[in-house]
């Protein structure tokens, strides 16, 4: 859980922001985090999905929106129903931003701001992608959830060798020294992505050892590579390899 990422968004509820934008691809941390704000502020959490439309937070079963007429994956007709409950609640938006582009849905989301620093609830959006209309940008605090470092990723290291000691088809040797590679390479990454290095190390020997940290950098190359903006470059590696070959050869040639 960051800490960080709670207080901002506990700190723009209290300012009364009507609408929210996380920014994240960990859409499970961040409704995990707005939970902990929820209940922080004694607020209900609702979230919306296109596929399955407006919905009290519960688990494990969510119950469709009370007071709400018509098939609430409409995200208009999912808003319209925040109209007619002025209980405190945070209604989390996940992958809303296209609709932003219809000017009903912004027109709306306009309309319902004032309506909603009356009724103490926020609407927030959280999205990989930051989409936000002109007209949307003084009633909206962007905040971006940071991606896991150091304690996150010790705790969640934690738990997997927890299953992993479990198991007796698995054997699990990996040192102090070889954990604390694994946590380095794993900067950067989401939750998702590390988790994903861990079980395909697992997976390839059926172990986990020291080998595990050369899975994770291959995790991170695979990440940068889908980016396309940036190249990746084994820590391993000196500065006289940055600027390519021959910058290396003319840097030991001085």
């Amino acid at each position: 859980m960051s800490g960080a990422f709670v207080s901002k968004v506990t700190e723009a509820v209290r300012a009364r922001y009507p609408l929210i934008y996380v920014v994240t691809w960990e859409e499970e941390r961040a409704v995990e985090a707005l939970r902990t704000v929820s209940a922080k502020l004694s607020k209900e959490l609702w979230t919306w999905t296109v596929s399955d439309g407006l919905r009290k937070d519960g688990r494990p079963a969510p119950v469709p929106a009370a007071r709400t007429e018509g098939d609430t994956s409409e995200l208009r007709t999912a808003l319209d129903s925040l109209e007619y409950d002025d209980s405190p609640r945070l209604v989390v938006l996940l992958d809303a931003h296209p609709f932003l582009g219809d000017p009903r849905i912004l027109r709306k989301l306009r309309d319902l701001a004032p309506r909603l620093r009356r009724s103490l609830s926020t609407v927030v959006f959280v999205s990989p992608t930051l989409r936000l209309p002109t007209e949307l940008a003084k009633d909206v605090d962007v905040i971006d959830l940071e991606l896991p470092e150091g304690p996150v990723i010790t705790e969640n290291l934690d738990r997997i060798l927890t299953a992993l000691h479990a198991r007796s088809d698995v054997q699990v040797s990996l040192s102090t020294a070889a954990r604390e590679k694994v946590e380095r390479a794993a900067q950067g990454l989401t939750l998702i992505e590390f988790e994903n290095a861990i079980t395909k190390a697992v997976v390839r020997s059926q172990s986990l050892d020291g080998s595990a940290v050369d899975v994770v950098l291959e995790e991170k190359r695979q990440v940068i590579r889908k980016s396309g903006v940036l190249e990746f470059y084994d820590p391993a590696s000196t500065f006289d390899h940055v600027g390519g070959p021959s910058h290396a050869r003319r840097r030991r040639s001085k």
